[in-house]
């Protein structure tokens, strides 16, 4: 099983949660607004949990969006354009695959530092 298989995998799975994705995105975002304008400051804590939990919902999202059609195999195709076509298509698919695991392990990164340091 190669990447694209699996993140169409992933991506079919957390498909049938794109309801309870969207509405803990959109909580965390208005929490983080929330506390980011409250006048006194002391939420920092709950600002950087908001804004973690919706940087996770947004890459759950964009998974589910990039990586839910699958194009076919290169070997069903018939005509030599149509061959070029599906390749193409599947070049970009693998640009976009490795991106997001570089996006993913960045957020890990990034989640680890700001959870150790902000409220730790």
């Amino acid at each position: 099983m190669n990447l694209l298989e699996r993140l169409h995998h992933y991506s079919r799975i957390l498909h049938r949660f794109r309801v309870l994705i969207l509405l803990v995105g959109a909580l965390a975002l208005f929490t983080g607004l929330f506390t980011a304008l409250a006048p006194d400051g002391d939420n920092e804590g709950v600002f950087l949990i908001a804004l973690i939990l919706f940087c996770w919902c947004l890459l759950f999202y964009i998974m589910m969006n990039w990586f839910q059609a699958r194009p076919p195999d290169i070997k069903a195709a018939t005509g030599v354009m149509h061959r070029l076509r599906i390749r193409a298509k599947r070049l970009l698919l693998t640009l976009m695959a490795g991106l997001f695991v570089i996006l993913s392990a960045t957020l890990v990164f990034l989640s680890y530092r700001l959870l150790s340091s902000g409220i730790g």
